[in-house]
């Protein structure tokens, strides 16, 4: 919050208010990690996301998040946009790299999570 409040001058309204919050959010957690040295041994996901589901497609949903957890940083944080049903453009403003590479590297990490589950 405290980030937020400091960059709000700066913010020049060329996107969605909600896109330069998650923006702030995201870096302001990636500085803190890099500070820390180290990795997030887990992220929680929260029960209510897989209760929407069958019985079979809820195992399906708690293996695709099992499998996320062994994706690096980046990896995680784009598969989880494209989860959120976020556009191409709003993922490349977001992470700061361009709409073609977010999809590059979204068919890339759909790849490697199929090799991970067929292993």
């Amino acid at each position: 919050i405290l980030n937020l409040w400091k960059g709000f001058p700066l913010f020049r309204g060329e996107s969605r208010i909600e896109t330069w919050i998650y923006r702030i959010a995201l870096n302001t957690c990636i500085s803190q990690l890099r500070k820390q040295n180290k990795r997030p041994l887990f992220v929680p996901l929260s029960v209510e996301v897989t209760q929407l589901y069958e019985p079979d497609e809820e195992n399906r949903m708690a293996e695709l998040y099992r499998l996320i957890q062994k994706l690096n940083a980046m990896e995680k944080a784009l598969i989880l946009l494209y989860l959120e049903d976020r556009s191409y453009d709003e993922i490349a403003q977001l992470t700061g790299i361009s709409k073609t590479n977010v999809g590059t590297k979204l068919t890339r990490i759909k790849e490697k999570l199929k090799q991970l589950s067929d292993q």
